[in-house]
């Protein structure tokens, strides 16, 4: 607020008014300069020093008078003038103060629309997280000289496994071919499944034989989770090699 200074109390001149003792002291002149044109006044005046004088004094005070009246209008209007300068004075620091402050509000609202999108993005990221199917797929070999297959579902729900497809991309056996050997089984959250038989189905692949076998193979799995859409996971690919029946070889390729 604009600080305000403590008013003085009014003099009995600016009580009366100032345009009214103006307006008087104009009359009296007035009529004194009306009274030079009667006759008899004018011989009076003549014949007559002290009246002379004494209306010499009256104009010289009314002169005097007038000069001070504006002399002191002139101090007023400066200190009006000093007195509004200041005020304007104030009113720019405290538009300047409105303008920072609007500058402040603009930048936390553009802070707030920031927040809210990272809010957004957060939302979109754990629910991501939260649909996310992480199945994990691995092959290695068994103490009796066969190939062990499990799949683990580390999702945060459980998953239905719509089918199990071994494919075979290069061989020196065979012919590249696909196969499905499972599926239509429900695999729960942390559960791991070893029940699918990826070593006969890659014989058969292999016209039935196991005396040997030269192939690169992945496992496509397609599931199925918390969405209505299915993810299909053929990660990692392996190279085997077996000879004379006895595997010589099963190396995961890339993941």
């Amino acid at each position: 607020m604009l600080e305000s200074r403590p008013k003085e109390p009014l003099s009995l001149l600016e009580l009366s008014g100032t345009r009214r003792t103006v307006a008087i002291v104009f009359s009296v002149a007035t009529i004194l300069s009306l009274l030079a044109f009667i006759p008899t006044f004018d011989q009076f005046y003549c014949k007559h020093p002290t009246v002379q004088r004494f209306l010499e004094c009256i104009v010289a005070v009314l002169g005097l008078f007038l000069a001070y009246l504006e002399f002191r209008h002139s101090g007023e209007a400066n200190e009006h003038r000093v007195e509004r300068n200041r005020l304007e004075g104030e009113a720019n620091k405290y538009r300047i103060e409105a303008n920072e402050y609007r500058a402040e509000a603009n930048r936390l609202d553009k802070e707030m629309l920031s927040l809210h999108a990272e809010i957004h993005q957060l939302q979109a990221d754990v629910e991501t997280r939260l649909t996310k199917v992480r199945l994990y797929q691995r092959a290695h070999i068994a103490q009796r000289d066969t190939i062990e297959f499990l799949v683990s579902n580390l999702s945060e729900f459980d998953l239905w496994i719509n089918r199990v497809e071994a494919v075979i991309t290069e061989s020196k056996t065979t012919s590249p071919q696909s196969c499905v050997f499972g599926g239509a089984k429900r695999l729960s959250r942390g559960q791991t499944e070893d029940g699918f038989q990826l070593y006969g189905t890659l014989m058969r692949m292999n016209g039935n034989s196991k005396e040997k076998m030269d192939m690169t193979f992945h496992v496509k799995i397609e599931v199925q989770g918390v969405t209505e859409n299915s993810v299909t996971i053929d990660k990692p690919e392996y190279h085997l090699v077996v000879v004379d029946g006895k595997i010589k070889e099963l190396m995961p390729l890339k993941y």
